[in-house]
């Protein structure tokens, strides 16, 4: 297989990622998240600025989804009371804040230019010409995994409150069920998942 398949087959993978994380925010819980390429940059940019530390391409991976997912609850508790509309305008403002930071903290981010040489994960155990290959099957290997997951806990008792909450969430409180702390998770899973697609995107 070429080098362009293989990069646009990985490609392809990161963007199957982004779309359970929207399965789970939007399809799910009812919260629409325009501000994806925003999150989708935390992700990135943790795992970069951590990975270029010495720190090792699991433990940056890990935190870049923790650090996504964290923002992404916060995102959410932000905007508890907006709707559809307002909901989406709120997240797309939340990623341009991100992409003005992201391009004017040259400091930390490298500016417009971004972080270069990033160290590869796991280049001492493939090297050469094989490693994107492996990576692709790496990548594949996640989206499955993050595929099985997400099957559970959207079949679960968890997921079956979240649609009820996406279709009625005055119905589901009157029901019990925690409306606020469903909508803070439901977008924080959305962002761990994110964070995994930008940190192999780094």
């Amino acid at each position: 297989m070429s080098g362009y398949f293989i990069a646009i087959f990985t490609f392809v993978s990161l963007a199957v990622l982004l779309g359970f994380a929207l399965n789970i925010q939007w399809g799910q819980a009812g919260m629409m998240n325009f501000g994806l390429a925003g999150f989708y940059g935390i992700g990135a940019y943790t795992a970069a600025i951590l990975s270029k530390a010495g720190v090792d391409g699991f433990t940056a991976t890990v935190a870049a989804m923790a650090m996504t997912a964290a923002l992404s609850a916060l995102v959410s508790l932000a905007t508890l009371k907006l709707r559809e509309d307002y909901l989406a305008i709120t997240t797309l403002a939340f990623a341009e804040l991100v992409r003005l930071v992201l391009t004017n903290e040259t400091w930390l981010t490298g500016g417009a230019n971004g972080i270069r040489d990033i160290p590869r994960p796991l280049i001492g155990l493939v090297g050469g010409d094989q490693y994107e290959l492996f990576f692709l099957l790496l990548c594949l290997g996640l989206v499955a995994l993050t595929y099985l997951v997400l099957d559970r806990i959207i079949r679960s008792p968890f997921g079956r409150a979240l649609r009820a909450v996406r279709e009625d969430d005055v119905v589901a409180a009157t029901l019990g069920k925690n409306v606020l702390a469903l909508r803070v998770k439901a977008f924080a899973i959305g962002g761990a998942v994110i964070g995994l697609a930008g940190a192999l995107h780094a």
